[in-house]
């Protein structure tokens, strides 16, 4: 009987400025959460998107962060070949995105 095991992808890590992350494979994996942490005193807005089979890339999820409270965001029936983060609209603070899923 095998075991699921929990794998993190750093979406974006330590973004400060308008940025686009780099692309993750995460064909392997499902059962998705995202998190969204800032620091500073944040204002931008941050993307989570996904890679279709054709390339495009399209938003699971969009949030205009103003708090340092954390955003999670729970994808359980989610499975995706790639995975990226985006900071738009920066004017500051300091932002991580993470994502955890089971392989």
């Amino acid at each position: 009987m095998a075991s699921n095991q929990l794998a993190q992808l750093q979406l974006l890590s330590n973004a400060s400025a308008n940025t686009t992350g780099s692309e993750f494979k995460a064909s392997l994996g499902r059962g998705f959460t995202f998190y969204i942490e800032a620091s500073g005193t944040p204002n931008a807005t941050v993307k989570i998107q996904a890679k279709t089979p054709k390339g495009n890339w399209v938003d699971i999820d969009v949030q205009t962060v103003t708090s340092t409270d954390p955003i999670i965001i729970q994808d359980g029936d989610g499975q995706y070949i790639a995975l990226r983060g985006l900071l738009l609209n920066y004017s500051s603070g300091t932002f991580d995105v993470t994502a955890t899923l089971t392989c």
